[in-house]
């Protein structure tokens, strides 16, 4: 399987909008190396570099580095201010988690009614929403016997790994 313009772009994307500092990438011949680390100018990537960076034929040990581009001042990252709200749910609340890094919707397609809604009695098997990336759905499925208490993340926002969806409250004793 070989990467696409489309993959590197998406990845970077999702990588750029982590908690990741580092990420290795190896797909085929061609081996991606990119880090938030240290105090070096910022590289960004256009479509353009990322055809020519694509179809290079490196070997495997190589990294296909970005054309650095100068900023006016340090980029800095904010300091952590806890975890958000919704990522500690109340007593006998059931938090449901993104299985994946990727993009949250709460419809199988744009314009379509929501999978669920807060108030909605859900099965283990129902699926609550999805997770993307790189073109893969991941269903989020409920686990439990319960009603949908809160959606925790927007249509189409980015979330990450173990990043709180849902609250559900069990039904009979399924805390």
């Amino acid at each position: 399987m070989s990467l696409t313009e489309e993959d590197l772009l998406l990845v970077l994307e999702l990588f750029a909008a982590s908690d990741w500092e580092d990420l290795d990438l190896v797909s085929g011949d061609v081996r991606v190396a990119v880090s938030k680390r240290g105090n070096g100018p910022v590289a960004s990537l256009s479509r353009n570099d990322v055809a020519t960076a694509s179809s290079a034929t490196a070997p495997a040990s190589a990294a296909v580095s970005p054309v650095p581009v100068t900023t006016p001042g340090p980029v800095t990252t904010p300091a952590p201010t806890g975890a958000p709200p919704d990522d500690e749910p109340p007593s006998g609340i059931i938090a449901v988690r993104s299985p994946t890094l990727g993009t949250f919707y709460i419809a199988g397609k744009p314009g379509a009614p929501p999978f669920v809604q807060p108030g909605d009695t859900v099965g283990p098997d129902d699926t609550l929403g999805i997770v993307e990336v790189m073109k893969l759905m991941n269903s989020v499925k409920a686990g439990i016997h319960g009603e949908v208490v809160k959606v925790c993340a927007r249509n189409s926002e980015l979330v990450e790994y173990d990043r709180v969806l849902f609250w559900l409250r069990p039904s009979g004793g399924e805390a």
